[in-house]
């Protein structure tokens, strides 16, 4: 979970990379809900979501993968 504020005039692109099929699922502070699995071309199913002018308040991303068992991932937020 993160907290937003001022994020009103940029975009926030949300990006998941792993050595796995990796997903994401966000909820943001006026309660949309987002998901993406395969969207970030990496060449192994990395995910990302960019979301224009962002509502301010808690965000909760969420990562996962499809595969079996569990692997390690990394979690990339940039504003534009």
């Amino acid at each position: 979970s993160f907290f937003l504020s001022g994020m009103g005039p940029y975009s926030l692109h949300i990006t998941v990379t792993s050595q796995c099929d990796s997903t994401v699922l966000i909820n943001t502070g006026s309660a949309n809900w987002y998901y993406d699995d395969d969207d970030y071309n990496d060449g192994r199913g990395g995910a990302q979501i960019t979301l224009s002018n962002p509502s301010n308040g808690r965000i909760d991303i969420w990562a996962g993968t499809y595969d079996l068992g569990n692997c390690d991932a990394v979690l990339t937020l940039e504003t534009f």
